[in-house]
This record gives C-alpha cells, sequence and structure tokens, in this order.
C-alpha cells in the first residue's frame, strides 16, 4: 500500500510530515532528552528499537487545539531511515487527527 506522508527534516531540527504534494501537514519539536541513557526506546513511526543516542522524543500540537494540547511520539533521528523502514501511515494520521 503506498503511503499518502514522508517525514523530511527542516533546518532548525524539526520533523516535517509532508503530503504528496509537499504541504507541510504537521510539525513535530524536538524534546530535550532526559532519563538513563543507557535505556533502549522504541520508535513509534517505524517500530526500530534503539539507544536513546539513536532516538528522539517529538510533540506536536494537536491540530485545532490552538497550543493547548499536544500529542508525544517517540522517533528515530535519522528521519530519512525512518520513513524508509515505516510500515504505513497509521501513527500519521492518528498524529493529524483532531
Amino acid at each position: 500500500m503506498p503511503r499518502r506522508y514522508h517525514l523530511e527534516h527542516d533546518e532548525g531540527g524539526d520533523v516535517l510530515v509532508v503530503d504528496g504534494d509537499g504541504e507541510t501537514l504537521l510539525r513535530l519539536t524536538p524534546v530535550p532528552p532526559a532519563g538513563n541513557p543507557k535505556h533502549r526506546l522504541c520508535c513509534d513511526l517505524c517500530h526500530l528499537t534503539a539507544g536513546r543516542e539513536a532516538m528522539t522524543l517529538l510533540r506536536s500540537e494537536v491540530p485545532g487545539s490552538r497550543g493547548r494540547r499536544f500529542r508525544y511520539v517517540t522517533a528515530c533521528r535519522d528521519a530519512r531511515s525512518c520513513d524508509a523502514r515505516r510500515p504505513n501511515d497509521d501513527v500519521v494520521e492518528q498524529l493529524l487527527a483532531r
């Protein structure tokens, strides 16, 4: 099944969810790391398990919430490889939902 969205980094380090027309639908902002650096985390997008050095916690504003509600995801720091491994758009569609 072809995917309708892809992920890319911008110059500031944010991860952008982009549709097939190149329109940015969502901006995911990195959250400063905390916790034990030896713990392993699982990427919510591609399901890869790796150490904290390869993962980042991202947050996005819930569409329509005007900055009052946020969703959080753990994702690979390497957005291009993560996007290539991502099996489908399910998690992305959950992030885009109101």
